[in-house]
């Protein structure tokens, strides 16, 4: 008797994003060197992904931007401000965008009200993602500190998977 293997597709999974998994964060440097860090509090979306194929996701995430922390009210108060996220006006945050390949992703950031196209880095784990996108804050009409900050941002996505 010939016995064929049998092949099975692994199922795509869909997996929450939420701060319970999942870690939503911006840096950018100050004065070109020094790190300055904060993430976000409340966020929701989903990841659905296949395993098997590192290169098709779907991803859409909203963050709610008065969630934002940081280590120092001054820069929390700046990046809440109207020259920075203007929180008050716009307090949302929002991305969807699909994997282009095993390490990349693009899709569409809506920031201040302005919608972009947005490229971002995957890089997949056994246990993770972590992905990264760098914006020019210019780009989304964020003004503030210019020197102090610097013109790019990076918002880093990291989230356990099962």
């Amino acid at each position: 008797m010939l016995v064929a293997p049998t092949l099975t597709a692994a199922a795509p999974r869909t997996l929450p994003l939420a701060p319970s998994n999942a870690a939503l964060a911006l840096r950018a440097y100050g004065m070109g060197f020094m790190p300055l860090e904060a993430q976000f509090a409340r966020f929701t979306g989903t990841l659905t992904y296949d395993p098997a194929q590192p290169n098709r996701c779907e991803a859409s995430l909203t963050a709610q931007v008065d969630s934002i922390t940081t280590d120092s009210a001054a820069i929390r108060n700046t990046m809440l401000s109207a020259e920075f996220l203007d929180a008050a006006r716009f307090p949302t945050l929002s991305f969807s965008g699909v994997c282009t390949g095993a390490d990349a992703a693009a899709g569409r950031l809506t920031m201040r009200g302005v919608t972009r196209p947005l490229d971002a880095v995957l890089e997949w784990t056994p246990h993770g993602l972590v992905t990264k996108a760098d914006i020019r804050r210019a780009l989304w009409g964020m003004s503030a500190r210019p020197l102090a900050v610097g013109p790019v941002i990076r918002i880093r996505l990291t989230a356990a998977l099962p």
